[in-house]
């Protein structure tokens, strides 16, 4: 495996002393469970973000690192699916344990450690929203950590599927960053601070009701409440692709995504394409019933 290393200055993008960028790649692997063995609504994706930048604060080195975006395509020539961070060493949070929804990473929202500086950092990253790029660039989750560090993921409204490019990351997370050293020198904010702000995720959770018509077109994994007049509620989960929704209603119809790991189902199939019985398979379900919607 050959890993090819470069450094470049980053002053074009950066005020005050030369910083330097390294760009690393090498090979992504992803690993799944065998298919056969699992029933079709126990299929769960595996793969991790997609990385594409990491950048720091002041007095900090800065790395970035590049990996094709498989999920996304090509919507924008520049996708931002990465994050940039202040220059420390940290373990992807967002990869451990499951999403859900309201979990400050890729299930979105807002989730804070209790800190007394918590709220400002709130308010500060909905401040330059606003003021900085007219609420285009809006806060999709927020999570603070008792080691100091803010994570912001940003969604671009103005895009079709909400993909902030790299250049609007580094963007808001210059603007944000100087709003927060201005925090600091009032006592708001600690100095000690850490920053990283990425996109919403390759697998960012869908915002029931309100993002299933943006994603209407996209496969997702979905978790959900079944009940019955006999059976008590259980959860299941499967990868659909979105028929019909109704907003009066609250409920909605998915059927089965033509993808892999529902082709892979059984000993029989052998990858084959869906049958017909199996693309004429309808679930339907009220907005109620739903724990997790995201993008597979």
């Amino acid at each position: 495996m050959e890993v090819v290393v470069l450094s470049v200055p980053l002053t074009a993008i950066f005020h005050g002393p030369t910083r330097t960028t390294t760009v690393h790649s090498w090979p992504r692997v992803k690993v799944r469970p065998p298919a056969s063995s699992l029933p079709i609504h126990l299929f769960q994706s595996a793969s991790p973000p997609i990385i594409l930048s990491r950048a720091t604060s002041k007095n900090s080195s800065a790395e970035v690192e590049e990996s094709d975006d498989e999920i996304m395509g090509k919507e924008e020539e520049e996708e931002g699916e990465g994050y940039f961070e202040d220059g420390i060493e940290l373990e992807e949070e967002d990869d451990v344990g499951e999403t859900y929804v309201g979990d400050g990473g890729e299930g979105g929202g807002i989730s804070l450690c209790g800190l007394s500086w918590d709220n400002v950092a709130v308010s500060i990253a909905e401040e330059v929203s606003m003021s900085s790029f007219d609420g285009d660039l809006k806060i999709f989750a927020l999570k603070t950590s008792a080691n100091q560090l803010i994570q912001l993921r940003i969604e671009k409204l103005s895009t079709k599927y909400g993909s902030p490019t790299l250049t609007d990351i580094i963007d808001f997370t210059n603007a944000y960053r100087a709003r927060l050293d201005e925090a600091v020198t009032k006592g708001a904010i600690p100095h000690n601070y850490s920053l990283q702000v990425s996109s919403p995720g390759a697998e960012r959770a869908v915002r029931i009701p309100e993002d299933l018509e943006r994603f209407k077109d996209r496969t997702m994994f979905v978790k959900y409440h079944t009940s019955s007049e006999s059976e008590q509620s259980q959860m299941e989960q499967g990868i659909f692709k979105l028929i019909s929704f109704d907003m009066d209603s609250g409920s909605c119809i998915w059927g089965i995504a033509d993808v892999r790991v529902n082709r892979e189902q059984g000993e029989k199939s052998k990858g084959r394409p869906l049958n017909k019985k199996q693309k004429e398979w309808r679930l339907q379900m009220s907005f109620k019933s739903l724990q997790l919607v995201r993008l597979y």
